[in-house]
């Protein structure tokens, strides 16, 4: 009986020494893998359908909150929100500008200095203006990310005309559509403006 005993002890104190070798020994690969780490590479994964996602849009240097596309009509052919805000100094350097202009060309008004303008005038240069602002900052954030203002068939539209920021340009706060927006600007005061439009992107 003792010897049996002696021998399960020493099998007992084979298997411990035995699993605490093989415990160290994994341990001890463990750390030499975390050392030197293998990183996957990291792949975009398409969205459904097998179309690769679109890249985010460059909104330059303009305080723009949110420009997007938000619908795809063809394959190059997009719908897009912008959100942006042209500060009271764009708008005043834009109303300078014009000032100069005027005094360049010797306009002068009845009872007023080269490039004053008269206030029954201010409504005609607001107007302006405000779509000369619009016509800027569409303008080059289009261009920057190579879109072409169109209809949804890939038309040509009549970028520049208050007819067009009628169709684009979307109501505000006060419920103001875009004639309103436009003839309420009054200087020294941001133009806020949400606009919908749709581009076609041009293929690299």
């Amino acid at each position: 009986m003792q010897l049996i005993l002696l021998l399960l002890l020493c099998a007992c104190a084979s298997f411990s020494s035995g699993y605490m070798a093989s415990r160290s020994a994994v341990r001890g690969t463990r750390f030499a893998l975390q050392a030197e780490p293998i990183i996957p590479d990291i792949v975009e994964a398409p969205v459904s359908g097998g179309k690769t996602l679109d890249k985010p849009l460059d909104k330059g240097e303009f305080d723009i909150s949110v420009f997007k596309k938000v619908e795809d009509i063809t394959d190059t052919i997009g719908r897009y929100v912008v959100e942006a805000t042209i500060p009271s100094s764009d708008m005043n350097s834009f109303l300078n500008e014009y000032k100069e202009e005027m005094k360049r060309r010797k306009v002068i008004f009845p009872g007023f200095r080269a490039g004053s303008l008269p206030p029954h005038v201010m409504g005609d240069v607001r107007r302006y203006l405000v779509c000369f602002g619009l016509e800027t900052m569409l303008g080059q954030i289009c261009n920057i990310n190579g879109l072409r203002f169109c209809d949804t068939k890939g038309n040509d539209v009549p970028f520049g005309e208050d007819a067009y920021y009628q169709e684009i340009i979307q109501k505000d706060f006060r419920d103001y559509d875009f004639v309103k927006q436009r003839d309420s600007w009054r200087e020294g005061t941001d133009l806020k403006f949400n606009a919908m439009f749709y581009a076609d992107k041009d293929k690299v």
